[in-house]
C-alpha cells in the first residue's frame, strides 16, 4: 500500500482508486452502495438541515441522475470540513488542512487510521484542486470544474460512488474527533 502511494502520481492514484471502486461496486451488484447509504444516513449529524439534501442526493443517484448527484456531494464534504469556530473560512484547501489537523490530534496512534486520513486527505485535495480553466481539465471529477460549469465530461456512476466513499470515510474519522 505505502509503495503504491509513494511511487505513483496523484493522477495515477486516482486512476487506481477509480478502478478499485468500479470493481467493488460491480462485483457486489450495488449491494455496497446500499450499505454506504445506510452508513451515511445513520452517521451524518441528525440535526443538520443538510440531511434532507443528502436524501435528495441519494434519490438523484438512484435515478441515475449523476450530474446533480455529484454537484450536491461536493458541498456535503465542504460542510463536514467546515469549522463552527471559524464559519467564514472559505478556502477549501484551508478547511481540509484545519480539519485534517484536528482529526489527526484526536484519532488513536493506530497507523492504519493515520494512513486512512492521509489517503482521504489526498483524495479530497485531488478532487477539489483549483486550476485555471485554460489548463487541461483534470482526469477525474473535479469540484472546481464541475461547480463552475467548465467540465467537458459526462458524470459517471463511479464519480459519485467515489465521493460517497470519501464522505463515509470522513464521517468515520469525524466520529473519533467529535463523537458524532
Amino acid at each position: 500500500y505505502e509503495k503504491i502511494c509513494s511511487s505513483n502520481s496523484p493522477d495515477k492514484l486516482y486512476e487506481i482508486l477509480s478502478e478499485m471502486v468500479d470493481a467493488l461496486f460491480e462485483a457486489n451488484n450495488q449491494a455496497y452502495y446500499w450499505e454506504l447509504k445506510k452508513y451515511i444516513l445513520e452517521h451524518y449529524p441528525q440535526d443538520d438541515v443538510f440531511l434532507e439534501n443528502i436524501r435528495q442526493i441519494f434519490d438523484a443517484y438512484e435515478r441515475e441522475l449523476y450530474y446533480p448527484c455529484l454537484c450536491g456531494l461536493f458541498p456535503i464534504i465542504e460542510r463536514l470540513l467546515s469549522d463552527s469556530e471559524d464559519p467564514h473560512m472559505k478556502r477549501f484547501d484551508r478547511l481540509l488542512e484545519k480539519k485534517e489537523k484536528s482529526i489527526s490530534e484526536n484519532i488513536s496512534d493506530n497507523e492504519e487510521n493515520r494512513l486512512y486520513l492521509q489517503n482521504l486527505s489526498g483524495f479530497i485535495s485531488y478532487v477539489s484542486k483549483t486550476s485555471s480553466f485554460s489548463d487541461t481539465e483534470p482526469e477525474g471529477a473535479n469540484r472546481h470544474w464541475f461547480l463552475h460549469g467548465r467540465t467537458n465530461r459526462v458524470v459517471k456512476q463511479s464519480d459519485c460512488s467515489k465521493i460517497f466513499l470519501a464522505i463515509q470515510a470522513l464521517l468515520e474519522l469525524l466520529k473519533d474527533e467529535t463523537n458524532i
